[in-house]
């Protein structure tokens, strides 16, 4: 089976940072957003994955390569002009079509049994299915009304159900499992840019096909927004929640980094490789710093993300601040 992991978004909720850093390869403890969707995918027995590019693409793909260091076949699907979510599915067709496969996006992290969800995707002979988490409390993120036979029954605007139970709530997590078929839809209504989400899943249902909602019960973080990816990665840190330390002493430092003897760490740290850390800087708690940072001397950083390529400078102090070269964000 085959995978795509749709990363050429702009990345518009985590501006001004996405502007010169595309979202997929800002860091999530000690690895990329992105390494963890393809981590995910290896995990489940998906080793032939193709990744959209448009916004920032040439980093992306010159960070991954081809794959092989992840243990998986990583092929690329450039889009001069940014096509959406349908409309890069469908770029994709060559790759994917032939047998079932899997769609994610690179923004969330989840907690999913990926291989009980394509056999029952098979099973059911569904079209497509959504992973979905219970809605209560995510009505923001927008709700899918599933039946009690696990079919989709209410998704934006469509709404055909007239049975006596009420339809479950759910909130769509960021990955579908389509079959074949699913290219005759996105061809009927293709434009230039078009949401597989509001266009295409109306159609599968308005013409009756069977597309069904699977709702996962494991731990599911949003990452697309400022907020949400600064509080996931204080919350992998303190609570190895999608992360884990290798040792006790949640104190991660990478390959060639430098670190003063006079410098201060407190727990728990994820630092990255040829850092270097000057005298009497004081580290943590709760900090990620990326490849190549160097912090100067009497710096203070705690509860901070610091991505690659960033200086903090002398006695600089940064408290719940994201920080990447020039620009600082305060959380």
């Amino acid at each position: 089976m085959k995978g795509m992991i749709l990363a050429a978004g702009f990345g518009t909720r985590l501006k001004p940072i996405s502007d010169e850093l595309p979202k997929p390869l800002f860091p999530f403890g000690n690895m990329r957003i992105i390494e963890k969707a393809i981590g995910f995918f290896k995990g489940n027995g998906i080793c032939d994955i193709v990744i959209n590019l448009h916004h920032k693409g040439e980093q992306i793909s010159s960070f991954l390569g081809d794959g092989k260091r992840y243990g998986v076949n990583i092929v690329y699907s450039e889009e001069a002009e940014i096509l959406g979510t349908g409309g890069g599915i469908l770029q994709a067709k060559g790759f994917l079509e032939g047998d079932c496969f899997v769609v994610m996006n690179s923004d969330f992290l989840l907690e999913c049994d990926l291989e009980r969800v394509i056999r029952e995707h098979k099973d059911n002979k569904a079209i497509a299915t959504m992973v979905l988490k219970d809605a209560k409390g995510k009505e923001n993120y927008g709700t899918i009304g599933v039946s009690i036979d696990g079919l989709i029954r209410q998704f934006v605007s469509y709404v055909d159900y007239g049975g006596d139970l009420p339809l479950k709530q759910g909130m769509f997590t960021g990955i579908h499992v389509f079959s074949p078929r699913v290219f005759e839809y996105l061809e009927k209504v293709a434009e230039s840019f078009f949401c597989v989400n509001s266009l295409v899943y109306p159609e599968m249902l308005r013409s009756g096909e069977k597309v069904m909602g699977f709702f996962e019960t494991g731990l599911w973080r949003d990452l697309g927004t400022v907020s949400d990816y600064f509080d996931a990665n204080m919350e992998a840190l303190e609570k190895e929640i999608f992360f884990g330390f290798s040792d006790s002493c949640k104190v991660e430092v990478g390959a060639e980094t430098m670190i003063a003897g006079s410098a201060t760490l407190n727990p728990p740290l994820v630092i990255g490789d040829r850092a270097r850390i000057e005298d009497n800087v004081v580290l943590g708690p709760s900090v990620i710093l990326g490849n190549n940072c160097v912090v100067r001397t009497g710096a203070a950083i705690e509860r901070s993300i610091v991505l690659a390529d960033s200086e903090v400078e002398s006695k600089d102090v940064l408290r719940n601040e994201i920080v990447f070269k020039d620009l600082k964000v305060y959380v």
